[in-house]
């Protein structure tokens, strides 16, 4: 046991049509003359610590970091040279794959090994409606969406000699859809008519659900080939919330046509299963968890 305790993807497209719905409005509303419309992409490589790794009393706290390519697209409309609302996602799979050894377990009385492997899918869609308070200098406040997807394989192999093992196989699939709010400001700085440094820092606060579903199979091999299994599954649903900051330096170009930024990113989230009866050593509990996101990226955005 672990620890005791279509339709999402729908509702993003939704969402994203309904960014539209109102980004077309305002453009009706607003003067033709001071229409600016961005879009462009956003690709890095990022390194995610997951917070299943503070979960107590579980299995997931030898989970390895996953890395991949995260990308998305970038919209935004400038309605005057102070405001301006946009619409960006970053998408992709991270992975892990790792063995903690051949060990002996005294309580057992067998050595083991533990193959293990991490995908996760993520699905992350912010917007932003930003007033240019300075020169340089903008405020934004915005609606963040983040969905999760985690499967997790771990393989256990026992033995107490040459003629028997024993093999314990978990599957443990994370369906985690969080929405919320972001808060914060962008300063940009230019170095030259060409060259300019940026940096963007945000306040996040999130909240919706943990699911999780998990497989189980034991199963002996003694002298023969034969293999008797036993399933074992469970599943459950928590409250979670979130809440930490984004932090994104870098530096661009100014082109004759698109405008090209490199940096670096790092997000912090506190997680918590926040409507647990108590703090427990055995599972979900109210403690508070720890997640790392970080990575560098490069962005191209072409102004119409």
């Amino acid at each position: 046991m672990i620890f005791k305790g279509g339709a999402v993807m729908n509702r993003s497209v939704t969402f994203l049509l309904s960014v539209f719905s109102v980004i077309m409005a305002l453009s009706i509303v607003a003067p033709a003359s001071a229409m600016d419309y961005i879009i462009g992409a956003k690709g890095g490589y990022y390194v995610w610590r997951p917070f299943l790794r503070d979960i107590p009393g579980s299995s997931f706290s030898t989970l390895e970091s996953g890395t991949g390519a995260l990308a998305g697209p970038i919209f935004g409309i400038s309605f005057t040279n102070d405001i301006t609302l946009s619409v960006s996602g970053l998408f992709g799979q991270q992975t892990a794959q790792w063995s903690t050894g051949n060990t002996y377990n005294e309580k057992e009385g067998k050595y083991e090994s533990t193959t293990s492997y991490m995908q996760e899918q993520r699905y992350d869609i912010d917007t932003a409606l930003s007033y240019q308070v300075i020169q340089g200098l903008r405020l934004f406040v915005g609606y963040k969406y983040q969905y999760l997807e985690v499967e997790w394989i771990s393989s256990t192999r026992q033995a107490g000699d040459l003629t028997s093992m024993s093999v314990s196989d978990d599957e443990v699939e994370f369906k985690i859809p969080l929405q919320g709010i972001s808060i914060g400001g962008s300063y940009v700085a230019p170095f030259s008519d060409l060259y300019f440094f940026s940096m963007t820092l945000s306040g996040i606060i999130m909240r919706g659900k943990f699911k999780y579903s998990s497989h189980e199979i034991r199963y002996r091999t003694f002298e023969s080939t034969a293999i008797a299994g036993t399933p074992d599954s469970e599943s459950d649903t928590f409250d979670m919330q979130q809440m930490g900051f984004n932090f994104e330096p870098a530096i661009g170009i100014r082109t004759g046509g698109p405008i090209i930024t490199l940096g670096m990113r790092y997000q912090y989230l506190r997680s918590q299963f926040y409507n647990q009866e108590a703090t427990s050593n055995d599972g979900p509990s109210d403690n508070w968890m720890n997640d790392h996101l970080y990575g560098v990226f490069m962005s191209v955005m072409f102004v119409l």
